[in-house]
């Protein structure tokens, strides 16, 4: 009769330690995640009109830098000045909690 109650409360405190070390580990894993992480895509844009008679297809190739900071919930995009104008480079910031 005694020792069943010993065996529940090794068992009791093992989850409690179980819990704990989860519970620890994710606090620990949040603190040392980088709070800012840069994504990079490429996107290929053509037109689809007299695309029948062109040989090679018609695409304008552009690489952009998103910063996506998802503790004050926005997006900074950084678009590069294209080769073929005399155009100023932008900085586009989307408030996503501003409608």
């Amino acid at each position: 009769e005694n020792s069943s109650g010993r065996c529940l409360l090794t068992l009791l405190g093992l989850a409690f330690i179980l819990a704990g070390v989860v519970v620890g580990g994710a606090c620990i894993y949040k603190y040392f995640m980088p709070k800012h992480k840069v994504y990079r895509g490429e996107m290929c844009y053509f037109e689809n009109e007299g695309r029948e008679r062109a040989v090679e297809p018609y695409f304008l190739p552009i690489a952009e830098e998103a910063d996506i900071r998802e503790d004050d919930n926005i997006a900074i995009i950084d678009v590069p000045v294209p080769k073929f104008s005399d155009s100023d480079p932008a900085a586009i910031v989307h408030d996503f909690d501003r409608v």
